[in-house]
């Protein structure tokens, strides 16, 4: 999935790592990786190359990238994923090559980050239903049954931060979601204070408190262009405060961060 972030330049300003994070990355690639991904050219493919290979994955039970690698070198033409022989082991390469330069040093942090996510969401799994864990963990996505969808799997992931992905696999479908980042209350309060300070925004959440809009529509009603309304909608996203029904692109308002805000500064200043 950072491969994912890393190729979407034009959204690097709305995801968690920033465009300095991301640049970061850059900088560490070796010339030769950085010619695969330009030549591969992923970026304006019609499929989801990553999101893709994210549910494969997930499907062959791969949890490394030697392994994933080896597979797709191996996976027979016309099987489970969409390329032929010579994209898929370009494919492999790249994850050699990514994961050479860029994760080795730092693959057992990052493995006991999503370790420990994935067992925060397997507790708080027993606390909710499955449509509010899914709501939880994705920052917003409504989730209802679907006689076609037996299961729906929750993979955590740094890379994609305020952002979730999915995937249709068989019977399944597949989200990745954002690491919840520990911060205490007087944090979170200034978080979504700063969130609540652009005028933009603010308007944006009593037009979506009153009915369901698409990006368009919300930047056509609020006079900005396109690209400045996907920024203040990922600034939204990522303060948990829009709710998004699967498989559409239309947004509305979610009330709860509202409301643990309001009670945060009822509280404020008092001994707990």
């Amino acid at each position: 999935m950072t491969v994912f972030a890393y190729q979407h330049s034009f959204n690097w300003d709305n995801l968690g790592a920033g465009r300095d994070g991301l640049q970061r990355i850059k900088k560490g690639m070796s010339p030769e990786l950085k010619r695969e991904l330009d030549t591969l050219d992923l970026a304006r493919s019609q499929v989801h190359t990553w999101t893709t290979l994210a549910a494969w994955t997930w499907l062959q039970r791969l949890r490394e990238p030697e392994p994933t690698a080896a597979a797709l070198e191996s996976e027979p033409d016309g099987a489970d994923l969409p390329w032929p022989a010579n994209t898929r082991q370009r494919l492999a390469k790249v994850i050699r090559l990514w994961h050479r330069d860029l994760l080795a040093a730092q693959a057992d942090e990052v493995r006991e980050r999503l370790r420990r996510e994935a067992e925060a969401k397997r507790e708080l799994a027993a606390r909710l239903t499955p449509e509010d864990l899914i709501e939880t963990a994705t920052n917003g996505i409504v989730w209802q049954p679907r006689p076609e969808v037996c299961r729906v799997i929750l993979v955590p992931t740094q890379a994609m931060s305020p952002w979730s992905t999915h995937e249709h696999v068989r019977d399944a479908v597949l989200f990745t979601f954002p690491i919840a980042e520990p911060i205490d209350p007087l944090e979170r309060v200034q978080r979504l204070a700063c969130v609540l300070s652009d005028r933009s925004r603010l308007a944006a959440l009593r037009l979506l408190a009153e009915r369901s809009l698409t990006l368009q529509e919300l930047a056509d009603q609020l006079g900005v262009r396109k690209s400045t309304m996907h920024h203040h909608l990922a600034q939204l996203r990522a303060a948990g405060l829009l709710r998004v029904p699967y498989g559409t692109k239309t947004y509305s308002l979610r009330r709860e961060p509202l409301r643990e805000l309001g009670g945060a500064l009822k509280n404020f200043g008092r001994e707990s």
